[in-house]
């Protein structure tokens, strides 16, 4: 084909790195291009230059999204069409979340379930290559690409994950909406999706956004907030994100579950997620997880990969990237304005929806 013709019902590749906008056969036709579904601008004017100066972790700015607002960095515009494109393996499978919500947790014990519970190879691996994080080479510097394991800095992510093994499933990590991801991933793969009460997930990602350099915020507690419940966050807006998956919740490729439920209920949880995995485990196994991921346990093997991480001098000296894993630690940092600011967020939000947080 020659030339460009624009049909709203066809997405063709007509020329190398060029597609037409497409519906209708999106995931029927083998080698299609997929046309991204959202435009990026950059976040300009007054909000940009506040933005800049206060997550000094970020010096290009920040892109949003339209339609839905998605608040991503620079660098996530150079590999949004590979990600969204990428070929996936028919035993993949994922772990999405909103940053801060349970991820590191989940992905380990999905590792565990997955490599018959082998924790030995477990204490000696570290939890950020059990799984890979899909989009971190757009959200880092390539100085700082090392941590995905590249050997080269212009090797893109996909390429690491195509090179993984394909005698067990990949474990996939994204913080990215389902907006952005594959379109046929819940026709593919599974999905474990876990959810945590934003206020819980405001205090955390204030904290990451202490320790990690990449990333540093050199405001207040009380203006962190403030962005995060405007969607002035890197990935917000935390509801659209947070409904769109709970919205997904009954389909069979997907095991939604709470950050809450988990605490109160590890073994409960770790079962939960084995059978959506399609794992029978014995109680022996279960607890020999459940073990395994306990926060204080977990928190002493991360220890020693974040040395290595502050040597580099990739995190601060001050803090810990696992930090607490409390349900309801937003009590220590909300005070009275704070807690109705906050709450007046949610209710409003979630107005119109079924959506409940666990009360523990």
């Amino acid at each position: 084909m020659s030339g460009a013709l624009l049909d709203s019902s066809f997405c063709l590749r007509v020329r190398p790195g060029e597609c037409l906008t497409s519906q209708l056969f999106l995931l029927s036709v083998p080698g299609m291009a997929k046309c991204f579904p959202i435009k990026f601008f950059p976040v300009e004017g007054d909000e940009g230059e506040q933005l800049r100066r206060q997550f000094v972790g970020y010096p290009d700015g920040f892109v949003r999204g339209d339609p839905g607002g998605l608040l991503m960095t620079v660098g996530y515009l150079n590999i949004k069409d590979e990600l969204f494109n990428m070929e996936l393996r028919p035993d993949d499978v994922w772990v999405i979340t909103f940053p801060k919500s349970g991820t590191t947790w989940t992905q380990e014990i999905m590792w565990l379930i997955l490599n018959k519970i082998d924790t030995e190879a477990a204490g000696k691996i570290p939890v950020i290559l059990k799984s890979l994080f899909l989009e971190y080479s757009g959200l880092v510097p390539k100085a700082d690409f090392t941590l995905c394991q590249a050997a080269n800095e212009e090797v893109s992510i996909l390429e690491i994950y195509e090179d993984l093994p394909r005698d067990k499933p990949r474990i996939l990590k994204s913080h990215l909406p389902f907006s952005v991801l594959p379109p046929n991933i819940l026709n593919t793969n599974k999905v474990v999706y876990v959810a945590r009460n934003p206020k819980d997930v405001i205090v955390s990602y204030f904290h990451h956004h202490k320790l990690i350099k990449i990333q540093e915020f050199n405001g207040t507690f009380a203006e962190f907030v403030d962005y995060f419940i405007q969607d002035q966050v890197l990935y917000a807006p935390y509801w659209s994100h947070l409904h769109d998956a709970w919205s997904k919740r009954n389909q069979p490729n997907v095991c939604f579950i709470f950050f809450e439920e988990m605490k109160k209920d590890l073994f409960l949880s770790v079962r939960k997620i084995a059978m959506f995995l399609g794992k029978d485990m014995s109680d022996k196994e279960v607890n020999k997880i459940v073990e395994f991921v306990k926060f204080e346990n977990s928190k002493d093997r991360w220890l020693g990969f974040e040395k290595d991480l502050k040597e580099k001098g990739l995190f601060k000296e001050a803090g810990s990237f696992l930090r607490r894993g409390e349900v309801g630690d937003h009590k220590n940092y909300f005070d009275e304005e704070l807690e109705r600011k906050v709450d007046d967020w949610i209710q409003e939000n979630l107005k119109g929806h079924d959506l409940k947080f666990p009360q523990y």
